[in-house]
């Protein structure tokens, strides 16, 4: 099945490769890592005829899924495990697909790596590769590591089957979003795949067929070769929200949650863009209600297919031996402050995610720190005992896996992030709310726009975000969140950290 095996025996790679793209992680002077990040040094050596017990990765990407997605599926934890280290605050720091991946590839925000849409020129996949990255991402470091890289799904918007397979994967199986019909690259030859079963009497769904490939491949691994990381991109839950017939039944008597904020009553001190917004009528409601019980169902067949990946390390003898990371591209707003399906703003709904880790000496339990998808690049790297080619914005997560706290207090490991969101293409027009940069931090939500108008959210005291408080801060405290946010919409690796209040490891 596949072209070409790292042996674990022969980790040799180009010196010039590895002073450019990944390192060992080195011990500090107090023997603790080395920061992650840095792009000089020795490369990690292999002793030959030594077994490489480096652990392995399955990342899976879901698409527009939210927090109460997690909690409705309840078979996603049981699928992972069910010990996970499960992150209560985890947020993405731009909530739309292909921005979003490129800061979990890279590691950075949005505002340093510049990927801000997928419609348009110099946006999606194409952008992303023009400018490099596809060269010195998380997978383009590991593979310089000496780790095999494999990729089964979603990719980067406006990814097309007809493009040639990134550097940074080894094995490649990526296609166009699934409706009706589907396309995958397969290692450089493009299949076709019908979605509809009465056309097709070979039908196997989208997700299925992904699970499929991806456990051929564990399969086909042999004791000597390298440790892997898998990337599990599902097209699920999003739009047109398809499901397999085994899941038709399920979910009948789910229903859409409607907190406080669902079809906002008085939207008056919200900014303009919400402002012009007009109720939703009930026959907007009634079709979000359909379309939330079949989110749920496409869900339950990524379930599926984690469970099929774990039985085949489980049979493989490599299942102690592998980190399984479940996370989301971004939320997903289903009425809420009057909004219609979608994302791309930095309310509640759309900017946190589901995060939960399972794996190596992980301690099951909850986390209650601040993190982000740009702390993935960096705690992947860490935990494989690599470099990133990219300085990372993010902060490695390991220390929080091993126990509940890893040293860190609640506010000690971040005490606010930036949340950023741009105004670009959508495929029905414009985005109509203004580019906005803002600061989320423990308990508040500072925002600013393009416009000049500002929201601030005492999260504490009001978690749906009903009554924007911006006008009512003391004239210091707004100067004060004015300066800061401004700094750290511009803050670049290092300054990230300095400037988000975490302790320095």
């Amino acid at each position: 099945m596949k072209p070409k095996k790292l042996l674990r025996t022969a980790l040799l790679l180009p010196v010039a490769v590895l002073a450019f793209l990944v390192l060992p992680v080195s011990l500090s002077g107090d023997g603790g890592p080395a920061a992650v990040g840095q792009t000089t040094g020795e490369a990690p050596a292999q002793t030959p005829g030594v077994a490489d017990d480096r652990p392995n990765f399955v990342l899976i990407l879901t698409d527009d899924m939210t927090l109460r997605d997690y909690f409705a599926v309840r078979e996603i934890e049981s699928s992972l495990g069910g010990r996970v280290a499960f992150f209560e605050n985890s947020f993405v720091t731009t909530s739309l697909c292909c921005p979003s991946r490129a800061s979990t590839l890279l590691g950075t925000y949005v505002h340093n790596h510049g990927i801000k849409g997928h419609i348009g020129p110099n946006t999606g996949e194409d952008a992303y590769s023009d400018r490099g990255y596809d060269r010195r991402d998380l997978p383009s470091s590991l593979k310089a590591a000496g780790y095999e890289t494999a990729l089964f799904g979603k990719y980067l918007n406006k990814y097309t089957v007809k493009e040639p397979k990134p550097p940074g994967w080894d094995e490649w199986y990526a296609g166009d979003t699934p409706a009706r019909s589907w396309k995958l690259n397969e290692n450089g030859k493009v299949f076709y795949y019908q979605q509809e079963r009465k056309r097709d009497p070979g039908y196997r769904y989208w997700e299925d067929m992904l699970g499929d490939k991806a456990v051929s491949y564990i399969n086909g691994r042999t004791p000597q070769d390298a440790p892997f990381f898998l990337w599990l991109g599902t097209h699920a839950p999003h739009g047109p929200e398809i499901y397999p017939p085994r899941h038709a039944r399920r979910f009948q008597d789910a229903r859409l949650p409607k907190p406080p904020n669902f079809n906002e009553a008085d939207v008056s001190d919200k900014p303009e863009w919400i402002r012009s917004l007009k109720p939703l009528t009930s026959g907007q409601v009634s079709v979000m209600e359909q379309r939330y019980r079949d989110r749920l169902r496409a869900l339950a067949a990524v379930s599926d297919n984690i469970a099929r990946i774990r039985a085949a390390l489980r049979k493989s003898g490599e299942l102690d031996n592998t980190y399984f990371i479940f996370t989301s591209d971004n939320g997903y707003h289903l009425g809420n402050h009057r909004l219609g399906p979608g994302k791309m703003t930095g309310y509640e709904e759309d900017a946190r995610v589901p995060l939960a880790i399972s794996g190596p000496s992980v301690v099951p339990g909850k986390r209650s720190q601040l993190v982000a998808n740009i702390d993935l690049a960096p705690t992947v790297a860490e935990l494989a005992g690599a470099r990133l080619a990219t300085a990372p914005d993010g902060r490695s997560l390991a220390p929080l896996l091993t126990s509940g706290s890893g040293g860190y207090g609640t506010a000690d490991f971040r005490k606010r992030l930036v949340l950023e969101n741009y105004r670009v293409p959508t495929p029905s027009g414009m985005w109509p709310a203004p580019t906005n940069q803002g600061i989320r931090g423990q308990g508040f939500f500072f925002n600013r726009y393009a416009t000049g108008e500002e929201e601030y959210y005492n999260l504490q005291r009001d978690p749906h975000q009903l009554r924007n408080r911006a006008g009512d801060l003391p004239r210091d405290r707004l100067r004060d969140l004015r300066s800061l946010r401004s700094k750290m919409a511009s803050c670049k690796a290092d300054s990230c950290r300095s400037l988000d209040g975490g302790k320095p490891r």
